[in-house]
């Protein structure tokens, strides 16, 4: 092994995350404050609770390489677009979930006499027809293995929920569903810093 080469274990992330909607928004050049827990202050956070699997943040530049005639190879490259999101296995079955991840169905909650008394209270979705596509701003927070007390922070400005919902029942297994919360860009913010950003205590 080549001497100058350093392995830093502390530099390994090995951990959990957790998924919160609803965050507020951080100024240009600030970042999603968080307290000595992890949660997120400002605005409304909710936390979704359980998950399942990895909480994955995904950063996708296109990016297309400038040609030459004169050159078998690319001479350049240039960003066609680019993409973010996060993408989380829910677990828990709360009908805040199911509005969050639906993200076009109205939210709900009462008392219906019509049904058994002692069992009157409910939550529903209605879904259908058109409406505006639900957006908040989404943080994926995960303790940092090897520095109790911080962590790393990946925050989407303005997303939105791509994936369908798909709710199975069965006797073997819980119900769960994947969600994908992909980044818009926020125009008002300067280049570089339009859809989110991703740092980490040290």
């Amino acid at each position: 092994m080549p001497s100058n080469v350093v392995i830093t274990p502390s530099n390994i992330e090995q951990g959990p995350g957790f998924l919160w909607l609803n965050c507020q928004v951080p100024a240009t050049g600030a970042r999603l404050l968080i307290d000595q827990y992890g949660n997120p202050l400002g605005g409304a956070p909710r936390n979704i609770g359980a998950t399942g699997g990895a909480l994955t943040k995904l950063l996708t530049p296109k990016i297309s390489e400038i040609l030459a005639e004169q050159e078998t190879g690319g001479i350049d490259a240039v960003l066609d677009s680019d993409s973010s999101e996060i993408d989380v296995t829910f677990e828990e079955l709360t009908l805040a979930n199911l509005r969050d991840t639906y993200g076009v169905g109205i939210f709900a909650s009462g008392v219906d006499a019509g049904l058994p008394a002692g069992l009157q209270d409910y939550e529903e979705l209605s879904h259908g027809g058109l409406q505006p596509v639900q957006q908040c701003c989404v943080a994926a927070i995960s303790p940092r293995r090897s520095a109790p007390g911080k962590f790393i922070v990946s925050v989407l400005y303005n997303a939105y929920c791509t994936a369908p919902v798909k709710l199975p029942f069965e006797k073997a297994k819980p119900t769960t569903w994947a969600a994908k919360f992909k980044g818009l860009n926020v125009t008002s913010r300067p280049q570089g810093d339009k859809a989110g950003k991703i740092y980490r205590q040290v």
